[in-house]
């Protein structure tokens, strides 16, 4: 009786960090507790080591990650073999949210720049979540909007900007994550 009680609390416990760790995400703050609990629910806390490739091109799998710590450096590789890279993701970010809603099928690599803690969100539970909870499905909208207008901001600048001008905004987009601005530019 008394380890089943003990593993109850430990279960407790982890959701209620869960829970907390959830709250730190800037588009999940409109959430309700009970809309926070309900994806608690469905979530898993994973550490991921430096250097590890937990994302893999063309992978099927479907889950969320929301980044709690660390960094993730993002890219694709070209049919020709290049490496292009997309972005960094770091603490208080989400990685995978389309693979869920377009079939599940991984567009890019994702690999830890530094030791990572993520909350992992299965496809499945995300698709039951989105259908049955109309806020929760807003707040991953916001997401997708907010992806959508990078992007457009991206494009923006590619084709108005020059190399130099791109060069100094990809740097200051960088420094946001590297507080200590400790950035080093190689050059081949």
């Amino acid at each position: 009786m008394l380890q089943a009680h003990n593993r109850q609390a430990i279960v407790y416990r982890l959701h209620t960090d869960i829970h907390k760790k959830l709250k730190e995400f800037l588009f999940l703050k409109k959430l309700n507790d009970q809309e926070l609990d309900l994806l608690a629910n469905e979530i898993v806390e994973k550490t991921i080591p430096k250097k590890d490739i937990f994302i893999e091109q063309g992978d099927e799998d479907d889950s969320i990650y929301f980044i709690c710590d660390g960094l993730v450096k993002i890219y694709r590789l070209t049919a020709e073999g290049q490496n292009v890279n997309l972005a960094v993701a770091g603490s208080g970010e989400t990685i995978g949210e389309m693979s869920p809603i377009f079939g599940g099928v991984r567009s890019a690599f994702c690999e830890a720049q530094s030791d990572v803690t993520a909350l992992i969100l299965p496809g499945e539970s995300y698709r039951n979540l989105i259908r049955e909870h109309p806020d929760i499905a807003l707040a991953f909208l916001q997401v997708f909007c907010e992806r959508l207008s990078q992007a457009n901001k991206y494009i923006e600048e590619v084709v108005s900007l020059d190399l130099k001008e791109r060069t100094l905004k990809l740097l200051y987009t960088l420094s946001k994550h590297f507080p200590d601005k400790n950035i080093k530019v190689l050059s081949k």
